[in-house]
C-alpha cells in the first residue's frame, strides 16, 4: 500500500506540474505505468474534481453574502471524501440527501463489510453468532454517509435493497436466501433520533417491512433469531 500510495503522489504532483491539463497529463499516466486503464480517473481529475476544488474559495465569500442576506445557490450535502465529489464546491447552502437513494451502493458495500466485520469479532471472541443487536439511528450520520448504518441494519437482518437502474432509488427489498447468507438472521433491535423519524420516514417504513418479512419466513430458530424471540 505504501508503494502504491507513493507513486499515485507522484503521478499527481506530476500531473500539477502540467496543471492539469487533460492530454498532456493522460500522457504521464501512460508513460508512468504503461497502461490507458488509469485514462478515466485521470481525465475526471482533470475535468471535474480539480474545477471543483477551484471553485471552493468561495466559501468565505458566501459566508460574508449570507451574514448580509443575500442568495446562496444550494448544494447537496454528505461526505465530500466518500467518492462524492459532485458535493463540490463547499460553501454552498447545502441540502440533504435524497431519502428514496438511502442505503446509496457505494454505502451498501462499507455497511454490509461492517456488519461481517463485527459478526467475525463477535464469533471470534464468543464462539457463538450474536443473536440480537443494539443499535442508535441518528439522522445526521446517514445523510453524511448515504446509509451505512441502514446498510448494517438490514445486512444483519438477511435482506438487501434493490436499487433503480435510473437514479439509483431503491424500489424495494430482497430476502437473502439462508444458504447464500451462510449465518443465522440477526435480531436488530433500533433507537432512533426523532430528526431521523421526521427526515426518513420511508426508511422507518423500509426497515419494518424488513423485519415483518424476516419474521413471516419458514426458517428455524437456529437460522433465524429474529422468529426466535418472537415465538
Amino acid at each position: 500500500m505504501d508503494s502504491i500510495d507513493s507513486e499515485f503522489k507522484s503521478l499527481i504532483g506530476k500531473v500539477r506540474s502540467v496543471d492539469f491539463d487533460v492530454n498532456r497529463s493522460l500522457s504521464i499516466a501512460r508513460e508512468m505505468f504503461d497502461s490507458d486503464e488509469l485514462d478515466s480517473i485521470i481525465t475526471a481529475i482533470c475535468t471535474e474534481y480539480v474545477p471543483r476544488l477551484k471553485e471552493t474559495t468561495d466559501e468565505l465569500k458566501n459566508l460574508v453574502d449570507s451574514l448580509d442576506g443575500r442568495y446562496i445557490l444550494p448544494g447537496p450535502s454528505g461526505c465530500i471524501s466518500r467518492g462524492n465529489a459532485h458535493l463540490l464546491p463547499s460553501g454552498r447552502n447545502f441540502f440533504s440527501i435524497d431519502p428514496a437513494t438511502i442505503p446509496t451502493q457505494s454505502s451498501w458495500d462499507i455497511g454490509v463489510k461492517m456488519a461481517d466485520q463485527m459478526i467475525e469479532r463477535y464469533v471470534s471472541e464468543n464462539g457463538t453468532y450474536p443473536k440480537q443487536v443494539g443499535i442508535v439511528i441518528w439522522a445526521t450520520d446517514t445523510m453524511k454517509t448515504g446509509g451505512d448504518d441502514i446498510a448494517y441494519i438490514l445486512h444483519l437482518l438477511g435482506v438487501r435493497p434493490i436499487w433503480s437502474s435510473n437514479g439509483g432509488t431503491v424500489v424495494g427489498l430482497d430476502v437473502v436466501p439462508a444458504s447464500e447468507l451462510g449465518r443465522p438472521r440477526i435480531d436488530v433491535t433500533l433507537r432512533i433520533s426523532g430528526l431521523f423519524r421526521d427526515s426518513f420516514p420511508n426508511l422507518v417504513t423500509m426497515i419494518d417491512d424488513a423485519v415483518e418479512r424476516i419474521s413471516e419466513l419458514d426458517e428455524s430458530e437456529d437460522d433465524n433469531y429474529l422468529i426466535a424471540h418472537l415465538r
